[in-house]
């Protein structure tokens, strides 16, 4: 038993013309259905017929079997090529499969061809791929009158299964298709395919189609989140994922670190948890990215090497590590390393990659003279309990204005009553839509971290504290951008942090001057922009 594959490709197509020699992507429509064919059969029997002297000489190229069709009028179904083909091909016997494959239809997977075989050497004499395209739909009756095809109006997903044929494949025996003049014979295996594998050609509305599928890149991002690295990790690398969103990604986090798997789970983003390292390069291996983007902190030299052997660009994030010399492209908003070269490297504020909810509405807040409305806020997991710090240092001013204080994922288990601190307002935990909070204050209490770009493009005057050593380093945390910086916070004391409270709550030309600066400096940051600068640099359309 032989299994033979037809691909019938005619070159007079009115409604996208010349489409099966058209570079869908940066190659011919043809060329997908070959090469994946070429992957699950021998050329020789692969058969590629066709009236056009131009596809059959394409079709050469692959070294596979041509057969020379008289021009028609179009209007011959498949069942007649393959009736004719069979006849043109004496040597296709009657027990082997034999499948019609369309090269309009060019992102069938090899697995399903394989399928489709071992249906056919089951219990099955025909398959039919198909998609499930089930919808609220009508028809109409002997009047013309419109009439549902439903019993009741339901949601998609819970309506009965609908299946259109896609025309990827169709398959039966030779000798079955000799005996019934048709690929249709009984039983037959509906073989369900994504919408994505299903995409026939027809018209210019499929071929956009087409053309999205056939330029997505696969990503890689590989991120973590702990209480010693914090959450901007993750949350930045979701920002891209979301700004890349039409390509393939799949977000990596480690098993060692939970928080990381928590967050992406609250979100319709594909995510893997991972070993170790050695896990994660086995998958890229297997994926292939054209882009891996590692946002982690300082990399190795070695480790950075290891992916750029599977992955053809490499950025990576905050990097001061080895590891930074090796990647194609380093962005570092919060502080330069400048041990890298300027041409492989985008710094400061402009290069900031936000959530894309603080771009939605940019409506800056209003300064008023009186302060009535004090965020606190320290990032998803505030590891030097800053929080604190700054509700003593409030609390001495016998502030009666509102307070609110927003935890992350990573300080649910510290429970803050702002009754003991003689407080007035609220405590919010995993604010899903951050934007609506801070646009609430007048004045903001944060450290060093993501969240003072956030607060920026709003231009909220911020009392800084850094949570290390590292973050005295951020640059953008400084007067420039409308920040007053503290310092580090394990070295201050409350009533130096109460002083400076102080005297930011009461003046107000400096609230004033602060929320200038920041929305000025901030004004061209744009994460589309951002990520138009990293893929020029690495000269990669995505």
């Amino acid at each position: 038993m032989k299994n033979w594959f037809l691909v019938p490709v005619r070159g007079g197509s009115k409604g996208v013309p010349r489409k099966n020699i058209k570079l869908l992507g940066e190659k011919p429509l043809l060329a997908y259905s070959l090469e994946t064919l070429l992957q699950v059969a021998p050329k020789e029997q692969i058969i590629v017929i066709s009236d056009d002297e131009e596809i059959l000489d394409y079709a050469d190229s692959f070294s596979v079997r041509t057969l020379i069709e008289e021009k028609t009028t179009g209007k011959a179904t498949l069942d007649d090529v393959a009736m004719k083909v069979l006849k043109m091909c004496p040597e296709i016997q009657n027990e082997d499969l034999f499948f019609t494959i369309q090269a309009t239809c060019p992102f069938v997977k090899k697995e399903t061809i394989l399928n489709a075989i071992s249906y056919l050497k089951g219990d099955f004499a025909s398959v039919i791929t198909a998609i499930d395209d089930r919808h609220l739909s009508w028809g109409l009756d002997k009047n013309n009158l419109p009439i549902p095809h439903y019993k009741e109006r339901l949601n998609r997903q819970d309506l009965p299964a609908h299946f259109k044929e896609s025309g990827a494949v169709i398959a039966s025996t030779v000798g079955l298709i000799k005996q019934n003049q048709t690929r249709i014979n009984h039983p037959i295996k509906l073989l369900p395919i994504t919408k994505n594998e299903g995409v026939d050609i027809d018209d210019f509305c499929d071929w956009a189609v087409a053309e999205y599928i056939a330029n997505r890149k696969i990503i890689a991002i590989r991120t973590d989140a702990a209480p010693h690295l914090g959450m901007g990790h993750v949350y930045r690398s979701l920002a891209v994922a979301q700004e890349l969103s039409k390509h393939d990604i799949t977000i990596y986090v480690s098993k060692d670190y939970p928080l990381g798997e928590k967050f992406f789970a609250n979100y319709p983003i594909r995510f893997e948890v991972v070993k170790d390292e050695a896990d994660f390069l086995k998958k890229i291996t297997e994926k292939k990215p054209v882009v891996t983007i590692i946002d982690r902190l300082n990399t190795e030299k070695e480790y950075i090497q290891q992916i750029k052997k599977v992955s053809n660009k490499v950025i990576t994030f905050e990097d001061q590590g080895t590891g930074a010399h090796e990647a194609d492209l380093l962005i570092s908003d919060l502080y330069k390393n400048v041990s890298v070269e300027d041409a492989k490297q985008l710094s400061g504020v402009t290069n900031a990659i936000i959530a894309p909810s603080f771009e939605t509405l940019k409506t800056p807040i209003s300064i008023k003279e009186k302060v009535e409305k004090i965020l606190i806020l320290f990032g998803g997991t505030d590891p030097s309990n800053l929080t604190e710090l700054a509700l003593k240092s409030l609390s001495g001013l016998n502030f009666k204005g509102e307070v609110t204080v927003i935890q992350g994922l990573g300080r649910n288990d510290r429970i803050i009553n702002l009754d003991e601190y003689n407080l007035n307002g609220k405590v919010l935990t995993n604010v899903s839509y951050m934007p609506k909070e801070m646009r609430k204050c007048d004045i903001a209490i944060s450290s060093a971290g993501r969240t003072i770009t956030e607060l920026m493009t709003f231009g909220i005057p911020t009392l800084c504290i850094c949570q290390n050593e590292k973050e005295i380093s951020h640059t953008h945390a400084s007067q420039q951008y409308g920040v007053m910086n503290l310092g580090l916070g394990k070295l201050l004391v409350k009533e130096v942090v109460q002083s400076h409270l102080d005297f930011l709550i009461n003046s107000y030309e400096l609230r004033k001057s602060m929320s200038q600066r920041a929305l000025f400096e901030s004004k061209d940051r744009k994460n589309s922009s951002i990520i138009k600068r990293m893929m020029n640099i690495l000269e990669l359309e995505i």
